[in-house]
C-alpha cells in the first residue's frame, strides 16, 4: 500500500522537521557540564574551556578573565588576584597572566593588563602576581612609583629616624636630638649610653667622656655632665660589673627553649668578643656562666642582665657603647648560627646601666666559679647545690688580674657609706687594690 502524498512532496518534509524538533525538545534538560554537540542527539561532557548549566543543551566558552581546566565543568573559575586574562575559552589557569613586579591587582577575574596597578610611592612588590604591594619598612621611605624591590626603599640617613611603614618623602626622617643618636635606617633615635654625650642634632654617634670621667645617666647632652671616676682612675673599669639592658626588634615568641638558650649564650659571647674577655667570665645572676638572664616583658622587649666577674679589658664607656653597635649584633648572630641569625637582623640593644658591684650567688646556691686566666676562653657550667656557702676558685693568674684591675665608675656613683667602706678596707692606688681589700673579695 502506497504512503499518502501531497502535491510537491510537502508532507514528507514537514514530518522530518517535526520529528527533529520533538527530539530536540526532549533533550533540552542535559545535566550541568554537558551539552549536545552539533550533529548529535546525545548529552556529552563540555570540553575544557567551556561550561554549561543545568537544563542547557549547549556548552558555552568561558569569558575573558575566567577558565575551566576540566571537562564537564558547570561553571568557569575566575583568574586569581594578581593576574588577568583577555582570552575567551581559556582551558587552563596558565592563560591567566601574572601582573609584573612593581604592580599589584587585588581583584579576581580581571580581563585586562590595565587592572595591574602600579605600586604607589612608599611601597614595592618584588614578585610577579602580587595581590598587594609591601610597604617600605620603618626607617626608610620610597620616593618612586612601581618599585619592584625593597632595595628601592631609601634608608633614612644616620642621625635621623622614622617609625612608620609606607612613607614616601625624605622629610619624614626626623633629626635625632641632643643626647641621642641613630644608625642608618633607624626606626627611632637611641639614647647615648652612660659614659657618652652628644650636644648636636643629627648625630650618628655619641662622644665618649674623657678618660677618668663618666656620666651618671644615659642621654647626656654636654661634656660637663661627665664627672670624675671614684679614686681618680685614668679609666673606668672593674673586676666585677653588672650589665642591664633592653633588646627590641626580636620576636622572642618565635623562639623555643633551645632558641632562647642560644640567644642568651649569644649575648654572653657578644660581650666576650667586644671586650676580649673569656666567655666563662660572663655570668647570669643564677651563677651559670657563659649566659645571661632574659626576661621578656608584655610589650615583647627582652630585658637582659649579666655579670662580668673577671678582668674587663674594655673601658666602662666601651662596654656600654659597643653593646649597641652592629658588631655586637654580628657576634650574636655568629653564635646562634645561620638558622636563627635572620631573627636578629633588626635587633636593637639599649644599655640601661653598667654598674660596679660584687657578684654574689643566691644564699641557697653554691658554685665553683670557673678557674680562668686572662688568656683562657673555656667555660664550665655552674653546679648548684642546697648549701648556704659560696665557694670561689680562681687561678693565680686570674687572681693577679683581678688585683690589678682599677675601679669601675658606677653609673649610680658611690654613696658615702660605700666610700667609707672602701677607705676602711684600704684605698685603691694606681697599681690596684690593697692586700686587705683583696682578702675581703676572696
Amino acid at each position: 500500500m502506497m504512503a499518502p502524498t501531497t502535491r510537491g512532496g510537502v508532507a514528507p518534509l514537514f514530518l522530518v522537521f517535526a520529528v527533529a524538533k520533538t527530539a530536540t525538545a526532549l533533550l533540552t534538560s542535559c545535566p550541568a557540564g554537558t551539552g549536545i554537540p552539533e550533529g548529535s542527539v546525545d548529552c556529552t561532557e563540555c570540553p575544557a574551556g567551556t561550561w554549561s548549566s543545568e537544563g542547557s543543551y549547549k556548552c558555552q566558552e568561558c569569558q575573558p578573565g575566567q577558565y575551566s581546566s576540566e571537562a564537564g565543568s558547570s561553571t568557569c573559575r575566575k583568574c586569581p588576584t594578581g593576574t588577568w586574562s583577555d582570552r575567551r575559552g581559556a582551558s587552563s589557569i596558565s592563560f591567566c597572566e601574572l601582573c609584573a613586579p612593581g604592580t599589584h591587582n587585588s581583584l579576581e577575574g580581571s580581563t585586562s593588563v590595565d587592572s595591574c596597578i602600579k605600586c604607589p610611592k612608599g611601597s614595592f612588590s618584588e614578585h610577579a602576581g602580587a595581590e598587594e604591594c609591601d610597604r617600605c619598612p620603618p626607617g626608610t621611605y620610597g620616593d618612586s612609583e612601581q618599585a619592584d624591590s625593597k632595595d628601592m626603599c631609601v634608608a633614612c640617613p644616620a642621625g635621623t629616624a622614622q617609625k612608620f611603614p609606607g612613607q614616601s618623602r625624605k622629610e619624614v626622617c626626623y633629626p635625632c636630638g641632643p643626647g641621642t643618636y641613630s644608625d642608618e635606617a633607624a626606626s627611632r633615635c637611641r639614647a647615648c649610653p652612660s659614659g657618652t654625650w652628644n650636644a648636636e642634632l643629627n648625630a650618628a654617634q655619641c662622644q665618649a667622656c674623657p678618660s677618668g670621667k663618666w656620666t651618671r645617666q644615659p642621654q647626656a647632652t654636654s661634656p660637663d655632665q661627665c664627672q670624675s671616676c671614684f679614686g681618680g682612675q685614668e679609666w673606668c673599669g672593674s673586676n666585677e660589673v653588672e650589665v642591664q639592658g633592653e633588646v627590641n626588634g626580636v620576636d622572642f615568641e618565635s623562639l623555643d627553649s633551645r632558641g632562647l638558650a642560644a640567644f642568651k649564650r649569644g649575648v654572653a659571647e657578644g660581650i666576650s668578643e667586644i671586650c676580649e674577655i673569656p666567655l666563662a667570665t660572663v655570668v647570669a645572676p643564677s651563677g651559670e656562666n657563659s649566659t645571661v638572664k632574659l626576661t621578656v616583658s608584655p610589650s615583647g622587649a627582652g630585658d637582659i642582665e649579666a655579670y662580668v666577674v673577671e678582668s674587663v679589658r674594655c673601658t666602662f664607656q666601651d662596654l656600654a657603647h659597643k653593646m649597641t653597635t652592629p658588631k655586637f649584633r654580628t657576634e650574636l648572630q655568629k653564635s646562634v648560627g645561620p638558622t636563627l641569625a635572620p631573627i636578629f637582623d633588626n635587633m636593637a640593644v639599649t644599655v640601661r646601666s653598667v654598674t660596679q658591684t660584687n657578684f654574689e650567688l643566691p644564699k641557697t646556691t653554691t658554685t665553683a666559679r670557673t678557674s680562668t686566666s686572662t688568656s683562657s676562653s673555656s667555660s664550665t657550667t655552674a653546679a648548684p647545690t642546697t648549701t648556704t656557702a659560696a665557694a670561689t676558685t680562681t687561678s693565680t693568674a686570674a687572681a693577679a688580674a683581678a688585683a690589678a684591675a682599677p675601679l669601675f665608675c658606677a653609673s649610680s656613683w658611690l654613696s658615702p657609706s660605700t666610700f667609707n667602706r672602701y677607705q676602711r678596707y684600704g684605698r685603691h692606688d694606681s697599681k690596684g687594690s690593697s692586700d686587705r681589700h683583696r682578702r675581703r673579695r676572696r
